[in-house]
């Protein structure tokens, strides 16, 4: 059963859950699903408010470089208000608490692609040299290289981040993905890219990585 508080107005809004609860869904590990249940939240629904959340941070100019701890709390709870006046389906919700929720799994997920950026520049500058003998690391390299050509020529780049961010972030560890058992890479992509991409799109890239087994 919904757990609802009265409003001046007559009207009710979802209660915000105890601490423990928001510290959970605010993590990274958390599942999308169980975010969304605790926001009561439809996976349609859930994927519009947060995709409204991150062009807001976005367009605010908020340093995601600046880890979630050391931004200033003004400016923080300015950014809230502001995401909470111009979302009206945040008033559904006692003090508007999904919006600190989606806002620090936002900073979770920059701070991570943050980190990863120099993976994306490394596969950008080591291309195989035309007409060499490719040793063993070359092929490696040219492999993870055509898996992020894969992903980004079909506009799902921040799933190539997110595979990178999961832990294959250089040749020999791509190398031993690609040496996995086909259901055990299956595994590693449902989790690793569990809120980051629909069960088809997970379908899609197990099924592209198939190709770059030889």
């Amino acid at each position: 059963m919904v757990s609802r508080c009265p409003t001046e107005n007559g009207n009710t809004r979802i209660k915000k859950p105890s601490d423990h609860v928001l510290r959970a869904i605010s993590e990274r590990a958390a599942s999308m699903a169980n975010v969304y249940k605790a926001m009561k939240l439809s996976g349609t629904e859930g994927r519009l408010l947060f995709k409204q959340v991150k062009d807001m941070m976005i367009n605010s100019k908020i340093d995601f470089d600046t880890p979630l701890v050391m931004q200033k709390k003004t400016e923080l709870k300015k950014l809230k208000k502001q995401i909470s006046k111009n979302v009206p389906y945040f008033n559904r919700y006692e003090d508007h608490w999904p919006v600190d929720v989606i806002m620090e799994r936002h900073f979770h997920y920059h701070s991570r692609l943050s980190t990863n950026q120099i993976v994306v520049e490394h596969l950008s500058t080591h291309e195989p040299e035309a007409g060499t003998t490719k040793s063993t690391a070359t092929t490696n390299l040219e492999g993870l290289g055509r898996l992020h050509h894969l992903l980004a020529s079909t506009n799902t780049f921040h799933l190539s981040l997110a595979l990178m961010r999961a832990g294959l972030t250089d040749t020999q560890q791509f190398q031993n993905f690609l040496n996995m058992p086909s259901c055990a890479r299956k595994s590693f992509l449902s989790f690793s890219l569990q809120g980051y991409a629909e069960p088809h799109e997970i379908d899609a890239i197990h099924a592209a990585t198939k190709n770059l087994e030889d």
